[in-house]
């Protein structure tokens, strides 16, 4: 969760300790903490006062460059605009309980399934040759004319399918299934 408001960390972390259909463990961070600490624990969840215009934009940049299948809850306390509400999954109240939190949580995290690879649709196979190549969401959505949101919705499906949420192992898996070449892979310039 990302918030500089001591008060409103405190509460949150009350409400998360009282939500008893998922393991949570929170991690407290400073909004402008909060890409380079997403980035390094690869949270399943990111809880960020979007009321606050330094975590909002940390979320937009964790939206539009950071690969994974994060599940980003806006948390607010005050009327916003209809633009800043659909930038994150979910949203948030202050005045949300633990149940609130639950159904937020529900509603965005990917559960893994017992299909298999086999189930992958084309379009998904297609977006995971493009993170093996090294392709943020929102190069992805650019180079096969798609929304950032619907990259985003098919990352999750994949890693929810495949029970694989990291691109080194989507690499393997796209290796071992024949999605890419060895050599299509050593040929990716780094960044």
């Amino acid at each position: 969760m990302a918030t500089d408001a001591p008060i409103l960390t405190a509460g949150l972390l009350s409400v998360i300790s009282e939500v008893k259909e998922f393991s949570l463990e929170a991690v407290s961070v400073r909004p402008a903490d909060l890409f380079r600490t997403a980035r390094r624990l690869k949270p399943t969840a990111i809880i960020a006062d979007i009321s606050d215009s330094i975590a909002l934009s940390e979320l937009v940049h964790i939206r539009s460059e950071l690969p994974g299948t994060s599940a980003l809850i806006g948390l607010y306390h005050a009327a916003l605009p209809p633009a800043t509400m659909t930038s994150v999954d979910a949203t948030l109240s202050i005045y949300d309980g633990p149940q609130a939190l639950a159904e937020a949580l529900k509603r965005t995290i990917v559960v893994p399934t017992e299909t298999g690879s086999n189930d992958l649709t084309p379009r998904e196979k297609e977006i995971i040759r493009r993170i093996v190549k090294g392709l943020s969401n929102k190069e992805i959505a650019a180079e096969i004319n798609l929304s950032v949101n619907t990259v985003m919705t098919h990352r999750r499906n994949i890693a929810s399918k495949l029970r694989i949420h990291s691109p080194a192992g989507l690499t393997i898996f796209a290796i071992v299934s024949k999605l890419v070449s060895l050599d299509e892979i050593s040929n990716i310039p780094t960044r």
